[in-house]
């Protein structure tokens, strides 16, 4: 699965709040404030155009990796960003 030059068309005006985390920021979450339903369009893996509706969690990824794609990571947009601590990391 595929989403080439992915770009939001049109999104609804209600938001929710989430707990994100990043896999490039490890141990590190916060609370972000996403649209509930957006719409994209992309090329899929054969160049054809899709265009996909997305509510809820799906939503929330699509929105979180199209700001990678813009150079944004979630704790540029996060509030109460906190370090979580790992029951699996090593002790010194």
């Amino acid at each position: 699965y595929a989403c080439i030059n992915p770009e939001i068309v049109s999104q609804s005006k209600e938001t929710e709040e989430i707990e994100e985390g990043c896999l490039s920021l490890p141990n590190i979450t916060g609370t972000s404030t996403r649209k509930k339903t957006i719409t994209i369009t992309y090329l899929n893996e054969y160049g054809k155009k899709m265009k996909t509706k997305a509510r809820g969690l799906l939503s929330c990824i699509f929105q979180h990796e199209l700001d990678h794609l813009n150079g944004v990571l979630f704790i540029d947009k996060a509030k109460n960003i906190r370090e979580r601590i790992s029951p699996l990391s090593p002790s010194i």
